[in-house]
């Protein structure tokens, strides 16, 4: 009678008590699952900060977990709104007194038709999982956002590796293209070409004089490269190098070495 006289009853009534152990395993079941992926999205991040490569197994990494919050985060927030629409619903809140509708089913009938019933308990029991159903919903929330940033820092420093790279491979461009105007000029001097200074076989080596036959004129054979010919080696490469140091000097002056 005592139950049936406002849906309260001294002790708490097995439908209460079989209630709060499911949402009870419910929220254990969401809170070990946002536990394993909360420290998971930290080692996520911990790897970035720490600079380790940001590749294409890390974004797959971050997508995964980006998935895992994004369905936790759907599944709190489902059963905490469920738990809110059934707080305002006073005909749904009086049905979970199954004890005193067996106990008196006219009264039971008669209040919740009336709405004059008292389920302060069933309210409390609801308000308090779905408190702790927005608390895993929340940390859900910090969590991708945390998991956004970690991704945010990892597309960064990528960027920043391949901007490097593409300035050595511009460096690599010019330094090439130098020396092989350098090669080039090099090539010019030690061909057989008439420009004047083909006779001039006075080098570093010496020169070594073999007598004519028969009377005629001798044969100066160079025991190494010319002077001339060292000249204009030296001197391209030189302007090479020189050429190369004023490209890297205008590319820092544009900033277009930073990383």
């Amino acid at each position: 009678a005592a139950a049936a006289a406002g849906f309260v009853a001294e002790s708490t009534p097995f439908e209460f008590a079989v209630l709060e152990a499911l949402l009870m395993a419910l929220a254990d079941l969401l809170r070990s699952q946002v536990t394993d992926v909360a420290e998971d999205g930290r080692a996520a991040l911990d790897d970035v900060q720490e600079g380790l490569t940001a590749g294409r197994d890390y974004f797959k990494r971050i997508w995964r977990l980006k998935k895992r919050v994004g369905e936790l985060q759907s599944t709190t927030r489902a059963v905490q709104r469920t738990l809110e629409e059934v707080q305002g619903q006073d005909n749904m809140l009086a049905l979970m007194y199954q004890s005193a509708m067996k106990e008196d089913p006219v009264g039971y009938a008669r209040r919740v038709k009336d709405g004059t019933g008292n389920t302060e308990r069933a309210e409390v029991l609801l308000d308090t999982y779905a408190l702790e159903f927005e608390d895993l919903a929340c940390a859900m929330e910090l969590l991708s956002k945390q998991i956004d940033d970690s991704e945010l820092l990892a597309r960064s420093v990528l960027d920043s590796s391949l901007h490097r790279l593409m300035v050595t491979r511009a460096l690599f461009v010019v330094a090439t293209l130098f020396q092989s105007c350098a090669t080039l000029i090099s090539g010019l001097g030690g061909m057989n070409l008439h420009g004047g200074q083909e006779q001039n076989m006075v080098g570093p080596y010496g020169v070594t004089v073999q007598p004519g036959t028969d009377g005629g004129d001798p044969t100066i054979i160079p025991n190494g490269p010319s002077g001339v010919w060292i000249s204009w080696v030296a001197g391209s490469s030189g302007a090479a190098i020189f050429c190369f140091l004023l490209t890297v000097a205008w590319m820092r002056a544009k900033n277009l070495l930073a990383g």
